[in-house]
């Protein structure tokens, strides 16, 4: 069974993802990596913008700045580190302050269907390996000077080039991301069902928790629940799991002390 992780801030998850079950994808130019906002070069022939044609340049550029505006995009770190990653949960786990929900894969696929099955949408992997220059700018080609049916072959057909490449030293986040190119789509995911675990961090507010808890308990749905703790002999952060409905006795009595400041 693969599965995503999906870093988040605990007010973030309790004020906008819980009541709903679901995520909401992000715009592109929404990302904390420059190379992904910044102006994006590439080559063309028989361009014939609609409103720039008398500069190719410029045509260019709306080109690729169009292609990334209308995009929305969620962002996963895959398997291999899951929710052991440090520098996810320093960046976008609120500085261990927040948590990291495991989703199932395939659940996630088949209660997003609609979107998965689009032709607007991509799902890949990340990859930090290469490095732009001009020998590999994409290039784009209006060959039937029809502007939208253009449009659309050079997304698809560049799509690594503009969405699924990062610089090397991003590569710790281990990235495979939704991208969905169309200005209409509103960006919420169903995560009802693929939802499996929610890893609480280390320094996380545990008056959270009870909020999680009574929300579950009322939908009558069993969620794993993570407490990440610091095992000061081996330096080392484990995870102390259970079940909505089985940790209260235990895990939160254990914090009672937080849950009284």
């Amino acid at each position: 069974m693969s599965k995503l992780y999906h870093y988040t801030k605990f007010s973030t998850f309790i004020e906008k993802i819980l009541s709903d079950m679901r995520l909401r994808a992000g715009k592109y130019y929404g990302t904390n990596d420059p190379r992904e906002y910044m102006p994006l070069a590439i080559s063309g022939e028989n361009i014939k913008h609609p409103e720039y044609n008398d500069d190719n340049t410029f045509a260019l550029f709306r080109i690729a700045h169009e292609a990334r505006k209308n995009t929305r995009l969620i962002c996963f770190s895959k398997d291999d580190t899951g929710a052991d990653n440090d520098i996810m949960w320093a960046f976008y786990g609120d500085a261990f302050k927040g948590i990291c929900l495991e989703i199932d894969e395939n659940l996630f696929k088949l209660e997003n269907d609609n979107v998965f099955k689009s032709d607007k949408s991509y799902f890949c992997d990340v990859s930090y390996d290469k490095e732009d220059s001009i020998d590999n700018q994409p290039s784009f080609h209006n060959a039937e000077n029809n502007w939208d049916e253009a449009n659309e072959r050079f997304i698809k057909a560049n799509k690594e080039y503009l969405f699924f490449q990062k610089s090397k030293y991003w590569s710790n986040e281990n990235e495979k991301r939704l991208v969905f190119v169309d200005s209409k789509f509103d960006g919420f995911l169903n995560i009802s069902k693929s939802l499996k675990n929610i890893h609480v961090g280390l320094n996380a507010n545990r008056n959270y928790l009870a909020a999680v808890e009574r929300f579950f308990e009322k939908k009558q749905i069993n969620i794993q629940i993570s407490l990440k703790i610091f095992d000061i002999n081996t330096r080392k952060f484990i995870s102390e799991s259970h079940h909505t409905g089985d940790y209260r006795n235990d895990i939160i009595e254990k914090y009672k002390n937080l849950l009284n400041e």
